[in-house]
């Protein structure tokens, strides 16, 4: 098989995973599932399959999740990235879509492209803030009306993982060549997963009996170890820029599940903030490119 048809399966896989990744664990909180849980629960799965593809791909590099130069810096990635970030998410799904979160994703690029100049002195041009100034408005949109979007806590949730995002994307672009795609998604996950281990005590007897839910959780976990992977080994092959706009398409996985499978229905300007959100992505992806 050829380089580029390579490269395009495993664009498609991230944009399909990483956008049904949220429709399963809102489905899986829906079904009864608890936010910390289902973080938790989600977070598991990502970690063992991420392991374990890095102990079929790279057994080498197992050892390094543990000692060695790149630790601390997975540390910081995964109690960030895949830790704080995903409880969050996981609280604020309660009251909001999927698709909602999804857009926030889509936002997280520009979140990086504003830490990367804050903290790594990039050059912030016109033309970025005018991309990021429109993926604004179209989640104003999204959540300005409609069934089951709504500016409140869920917003406010969703809108504090840009931030940190956004710094946790410009602190990993310091050791980028130091870690292989594998060994980044593993100590990713397996970090974010000790933290998510840490909040647990703040739940008061969770809920564990058999439900549905926890079919839909597996399925999150597995969804977000191949999507993160698939993610990564694409930014092997091309430029992260042009990944992050194919990846930009993902909320349209996610409208597509939500609206086939939990009958969601989404007003024309609801449909508006979502091309304003996927339009501003791409635009900042290939602005970055150029530069």
């Amino acid at each position: 098989m050829s380089r580029s048809s390579l490269t395009a399966i495993n664009l498609s896989v991230a944009v399909l995973s990483l956008g049904l990744t949220p429709f399963f664990k809102k489905t899986a909180i829906a079904g009864g599932i608890e936010p910390l849980v289902a973080a938790l629960g989600s977070g598991l799965v990502a970690a063992l399959a991420s392991v374990a593809l890095l102990r079929g791909a790279a057994a080498d590099q197992l050892a390094c999740l543990f000692r060695g130069p790149p630790v601390k810096h997975l540390v910081v990635v995964g109690f960030i990235a895949s830790g704080i970030v995903t409880l969050l998410a996981a609280f604020a799904l309660v009251d909001t879509t999927a698709t909602n979160r999804s857009l926030f994703q889509s936002l997280y690029p520009a979140a990086t492209v504003v830490f990367a100049w804050l903290m790594l002195g990039e050059r912030l041009r016109g033309k970025q803030y005018a991309s990021i100034a429109i993926m604004l408005v179209g989640l104003f949109l999204v959540n300005a009306t409609g069934e089951g979007v709504r500016f409140g806590t869920a917003f406010w949730l969703l809108a504090a993982t840009l931030p940190l995002v956004g710094f946790s994307d410009a602190y990993a672009k310091r050791f980028s060549g130091e870690v292989s795609p594998l060994l980044f998604s593993a100590g990713r996950n397996l970090y974010g997963l000790a933290f998510l281990i840490l909040c647990l005590p703040a739940v008061h007897q969770p809920s564990l009996e058999p439900t549905a839910g926890w079919l839909w959780l597996a399925a999150a976990g597995i969804s977000t170890s191949i999507g993160v992977f698939a993610f990564y080994k694409a930014m092997d092959r091309i430029e992260a820029s042009l990944v992050a706009a194919f990846v930009s398409l993902a909320p349209l996985t996610t409208a597509g599940a939500e609206i086939y499978f939990r009958s969601l229905r989404l007003e024309y300007t609801q449909w508006l903030g979502i091309a304003l959100v996927i339009i501003g992505a791409i635009a900042l992806a290939v602005m970055m490119r150029r530069t």
